[in-house]
């Protein structure tokens, strides 16, 4: 890759040029060395031929992570999120922080057991989008469930703790920890869960690191009134795509931004070359699909930005090149463009 000048320029719109043609899909897109025209996005600025590195982007599909199997429905970052019937109604007292909810409420719908833990959301978190509520762990006396919250800054971890005995769980505490996230508890704690009824916990969870999924471990421990203390574990698998919000600059800024990062990689992805405007239909679906925030589209070029939740950027670089989409991705995170890359490749490939 060539060293960027060394004064910054800013983007520049070319008023003439012509979008690739979509004709060209027919092309292998492993086979990704060609020559590379002026960027008519960014041409004559700093980041002038862009994709011009001489030979295109190696594959380096058989070197992403495979995706793991994961039981709590977490795929995507906007595909997984319901948005949550804010007409239900609930019949519930909630005392101490705990949620005491009437056992027969819902009994009448498909899925009472989902409703019944819905309704047991804070007033705060049920308008929301959120994943599916998914069970956790369970024995005969808790049974444990969890769904993501995800607001514009943050991505909330809740969990339920349902106990179905008719005597209090007393003692109670949970631990939930991560190598690759940071977990901070933000409500209260909950010493005892009363029998019939179900405690909510809410945790705030910020990636340490990007890795392509981030595990979660948590430990359950309490004691009925006549036995044995008791303890339950489970984990919890989530997506580098639930902490991915979209970054709003300017092509300046993009200009900016990209001359300051280092860490890069390049790829050629499918182009959803049957749409009109393949280029546009490409990069609108891994907007929606993963949080990105399209800059500009210029022609066969577009330029595109997002943000982990602490605010370390990733910036991506695409252009059609022989029926495929050329990207170059940069950040100041050496793992975060190879772990955004993977995922542009599966929303792809699943589209």
């Amino acid at each position: 890759m060539g060293k960027a000048e060394p004064t910054p320029h800013r983007f520049r719109r070319k008023v003439t040029g012509q979008g690739s043609s979509s004709g060209a899909s027919e092309q292998s897109c492993d086979s990704a060395s060609s020559s590379h025209a002026p960027s008519p996005l960014c041409a004559p600025s700093a980041v002038d031929n862009l994709m011009d590195s001489g030979s295109s982007p190696p594959d380096l599909t058989p070197h992403l992570p495979r995706d793991p199997p994961t039981n709590n429905g977490l795929r995507g970052a906007q595909a997984d999120l319901t948005e949550v019937d804010t007409d239900m109604s609930t019949s519930l007292v909630k005392a101490n922080g705990v949620a005491v909810v009437d056992p027969d409420l819902h009994a009448d719908l498909h899925d009472p057991e989902h409703l019944r833990l819905s309704s047991c959301l804070p007033d705060e978190l049920s308008e929301l989008p959120r994943s599916e509520i998914t069970p956790l762990c369970s024995n005969a006396s808790l049974a444990l469930s969890a769904c993501r919250v995800q607001t514009d800054h943050s991505s909330l971890l809740v969990i339920f703790i349902a106990n179905t005995s008719d005597s209090a769980a007393r003692q109670f505490a949970l631990q939930v920890t991560s190598e690759e996230l940071e977990v901070s508890r933000v409500s209260d704690e909950e010493e005892e869960v009363e029998g019939h009824s179900v405690a909510v916990c809410q945790y705030s969870l910020v990636p340490t690191r990007p890795s392509v999924h981030m595990e979660l471990a948590g430990v359950a421990s309490y004691q009925l009134p006549d036995g044995e203390p008791q303890t339950t574990r489970f984990s919890y698998t989530l997506s580098l795509t639930n902490f991915i919000r979209p970054l709003t600059v300017s092509t300046e800024q993009y200009g900016r931004l990209w001359l300051a990062f280092s860490n890069d990689t390049k790829q050629n992805l499918k182009l959803l070359s049957e749409s009109p405007d393949p280029l546009r239909a490409t990069l609108h679906l891994l907007r929606d699909k993963l949080q990105l925030h399209i800059v500009d589209i210029i022609a066969s070029e577009g330029i595109v930005a997002c943000q982990l939740l602490q605010g370390q950027p990733c910036l991506m670089h695409c252009r059609i090149n022989a029926g495929c989409l050329a990207v170059w991705l940069r950040s100041s995170l050496p793992e975060l463009p190879d772990c955004l890359l993977y995922h542009c490749q599966r929303a792809l490939a699943e589209h």
